[in-house]
């Protein structure tokens, strides 16, 4: 039973984030600095949100939404190394993330503890991490000019926080459906 749950949860992880990534290349391509960077980046907010709930188990589930979507939506360079390594980073970054802000912030083990100011806080951490860790392995594998290295973290820091932001703000409106799903169908 627990197995089919898993399984389920990382079918739905991995949909989501392949239709909100493309959701996000198709309306705010014009905000694109690279291909890697984007002023606006709306599934980090989903990366987060998938982090916040269900922790490592998320994890499975955002690396493969991760690799579908570098697939379907790739650049011609990424070689098949670039994509696992990229997609570990995109998957692994919010999770890093949420154990470091939990240590901090205290959410409480539904959630219960969560509030905006937290939800930001969190948001930042979020996208300090992934930024860093996907721009300095873009530089280091030639993905990106090294003079653009500094351009391209602050382009994607900025767009995973606004992007986390916009997302998180439409979910946290709606926080009492939320609390009870978290209770529902959390594996904390």
């Amino acid at each position: 039973m627990k197995f089919f749950f898993h399984l389920r949860l990382m079918i739905f992880i991995s949909l989501s984030w392949i239709f909100l990534f493309s959701f996000n290349k198709f309306i705010f391509e014009v905000f694109e600095f690279t291909s890697y960077a984007n002023l606006i980046f709306i599934p980090a907010g989903l990366q987060l949100c998938f982090a916040l709930i269900y922790k490592i188990n998320a994890f499975l589930g955002l690396l493969a939404g991760a690799l579908i979507t570098g697939v379907l939506v790739g650049e011609p360079q990424i070689n098949i190394s670039n994509l696992i390594f990229i997609s570990l980073i995109a998957a692994s970054a919010p999770i890093i993330s949420v154990y470091l802000s939990d240590l901090m912030l205290k959410y409480g083990r539904l959630l219960e503890d969560i509030t905006f100011f937290k939800i930001t806080i969190s948001s930042i951490i979020f996208a300090s991490i992934s930024s860093l860790l996907h721009n300095v392995y873009f530089a280091f594998q030639d993905l990106i000019l090294q003079v653009q290295l500094f351009k391209s973290i602050y382009i994607f820091f900025l767009g995973d926080i606004i992007g986390t932001l916009i997302f998180l703000t439409f979910i946290f409106n709606f926080q009492i459906p939320i609390k009870k799903f978290i209770a529902k169908y959390s594996l904390i």
